[in-house]
C-alpha cells in the first residue's frame, strides 16, 4: 500500500488521476491531511518526502516515525547547500545517512537518503 500526502489540492488531484491512469488506484491512498505521528497504520519500508528544507525540518519527527526500522527515508526538493546540514539534523535524531547527492541533471538540487 502507498500513502501519498500533499497539502496542495492540485497535487492530490494529479496524483489521484495518475494512479487511475496507471491502474494502481486500488493500491494508493491519496490525502491532503497533514502527516502526524501515529496517523498511519504502520511504519513504511520506504518514505519519500519532496518539499522545501524548512518543511522537511518541521516534519522531521513524523517522517522518522513513519519510516520502519531498517527502512529508507529519501528527502528531496533540496537546494544542494541545504542537503548536508539537513541530513546532519536527521542523523542527530537517530537516522543513518547513506548519501547526499546532487542531481546529475541540475546540480543546484540534491537529495538525501537516510536509513532508520
Amino acid at each position: 500500500m502507498c500513502v501519498a500526502i500533499d497539502h496542495d489540492p492540485n497535487a492530490v488531484a494529479a496524483t489521484t488521476e495518475n494512479a487511475t491512469t496507471n491502474r494502481v488506484s486500488e493500491r494508493i491512498v491519496v490525502s491532503s491531511r497533514p502527516l502526524a505521528p501515529g496517523e498511519t497504520d504502520a511504519p513504511f519500508a520506504l518514505v519519500l518526502a519532496n518539499i522545501q528544507a524548512h518543511v522537511l525540518r518541521a516534519l522531521r519527527d513524523p517522517l522518522i516515525a513513519s519510516t520502519a526500522r531498517g527502512g529508507a527515508l529519501v528527502l528531496s526538493g533540496l537546494l544542494t547547500p541545504q542537503a548536508q546540514p539537513l541530513a546532519n539534523e536527521f542523523v542527530a535524531a537517530g537516522m543513518r545517512c547513506v548519501h547526499v547527492r546532487a542531481s546529475a541533471e541540475d546540480p543546484e538540487w540534491a537529495c538525501v537518503v537516510l536509513v532508520r
